[in-house]
């Protein structure tokens, strides 16, 4: 799979940032907009970190607060 290399923002069309996410938790999807105490319906893209964060190569447009990121391949 190709790697991003320079992404336009979705909602703005201007050249969005390139950076990294991550998190000392677990990065979840779920389609569902429910709110529930658990969940069972979703997908974890990310597994918790141990010792080190897991980085995720990401862009983000700072004015329309939307991020891009890649979770195949944490760093």
């Amino acid at each position: 799979m190709r790697k991003l290399d320079k992404v336009n923002c979705p909602k703005c069309g201007r050249e969005m940032d390139k950076g990294y996410v991550y998190s000392p938790e677990q990065i979840l999807w779920t389609k569902s907009a429910k709110k529930t105490m658990f969940e069972f319906d979703y997908e974890n893209l990310v597994g918790p970190s141990t010792f080190k964060f897991k980085k995720l190569s990401a862009y983000r447009c700072e004015d329309c607060k939307i991020a891009i990121f890649e979770y195949d391949n944490p760093i």
